[in-house]
């Protein structure tokens, strides 16, 4: 991975259990007051498999509340771990996109529409910001992969390992709509990075890598 490049990705906490864990992602972390008793966390153990999900910047130095309610997923799957002896597998993918909306108003569909209606692409940095973009058949090839493999207590990054820069990726719709985007810069949000990819070294020893 290029020197300087900061890494954060998002996260699937993947975890044995039969009652949910409040999940991290969207706005942030749900109450503590969601939080199953203590006589339900000790049923976790002979459970069925469950998962819980988060998001991105994770490993990043820069920190804001986005990030740290991230960062509050994992602490708190690993708490449970720790508690109760529940297994667990932390799985971060990045930026994933693929050909369908999840609307869940991800920066791929936004700005495709805004580009269909004749709207703003709004860009938050300069020229130079990057993603790291993984497309949905490999985050599922990669999270396949890792249960498979059985690994207990572990966390594995998912991406192509490539930071695309985001006039790229606006370039590539511009081209598939025949039409030129209206871009718009405007100040790095507090705690954001202007480069970004996903360390997948550890995923690659399970024989995996990115086709897309």
């Amino acid at each position: 991975m290029p020197a300087g490049v900061s890494v954060f990705t998002a996260v699937v906490c993947i975890v044995p259990m039969s009652k949910s864990v409040p999940c991290a992602g969207g706005a942030g972390a749900q109450a503590v007051g969601a939080l199953p008793s203590n006589r339900a966390a000790n049923d976790l153990k002979s459970s069925s498999l469950s998962n819980f999900f988060s998001s991105s910047r994770v490993l990043s130095k820069e920190k804001n509340p986005y990030t740290a309610s991230k960062i509050y997923g994992e602490e708190l799957v690993k708490g449970y771990s720790q508690c109760y002896g529940i297994d667990y597998l932390i799985i971060r993918p990045s930026t994933v996109y693929g050909p369908f909306n999840d609307k869940t108003k991800r920066l791929n569909d936004i700005w495709v529409k805004n580009s269909l209606n004749g709207e703003e692409l709004k860009i938050l940095g300069n020229e130079n910001k990057t993603l790291d973009f993984t497309y949905i058949d490999d985050i599922v090839d990669g999270t396949v992969k890792a249960i498979d493999a059985n690994l207990k207590y572990a966390i594995l990054n998912i991406g192509a390992d490539i930071p695309e820069k985001l006039l790229k990726f606006i370039g590539l719709i511009e081209k598939n709509l025949g039409k030129k985007a209206k871009k718009k810069f405007l100040p790095i949000q507090p705690g954001d990075v202007l480069r970004t990819a996903a360390d997948i070294r550890k995923l690659r020893k399970l024989s995996w890598k990115p086709t897309t």
